[in-house]
């Protein structure tokens, strides 16, 4: 816990893959540079600052951020609660996020669309955000 002392925010990114490449006719399924662009999106909104990425996924991650990130291998349960202990969690829209970011009043942006911008206006802590 001490390496995470030294960050200003911290930023959980949940990259839902598995079953959203087909769900909803693969919608919400976004390949690494959507990811790579929401958070150096992210990253400009806080310059000054130091920010850490922490990635969770079903899947095995292959994104690699121009920012400092770390990947979760922990279990599925193990990601929630610590996607609850950030200051912001960025995902495409699920449960999983929406109840992370309730859990731990974690202001939250699903991406919606791969064009999305990325403001401090998109970050909301909400059980009533999901889109489908």
């Amino acid at each position: 816990m001490k390496e995470f002392e030294k960050y200003d925010i911290k930023v959980g990114v949940h990259i839902r893959r598995g079953d959203y490449k087909y769900w909803n006719n693969g919608k919400y399924y976004y390949e690494d540079e959507v990811y790579n662009d929401k958070i150096e999106q992210f990253s400009n909104l806080f310059k000054e600052k130091k920010i850490l990425f922490i990635l969770f996924s079903n899947e095995e991650i292959t994104l690699k951020p121009k920012q400092n990130y770390i990947i979760s291998k922990c279990n599925w349960y193990e990601d929630h609660y610590l996607l609850s202990l950030y200051d912001y969690i960025i995902g495409a829209p699920s449960t999983f996020t929406i109840w992370a970011s309730f859990i731990g009043n974690v202001p939250l942006m699903h991406i919606l669309s791969r064009d999305d911008k990325v403001d401090l206006n998109s970050f909301n802590v909400s059980v009533d955000m999901m889109p489908i």
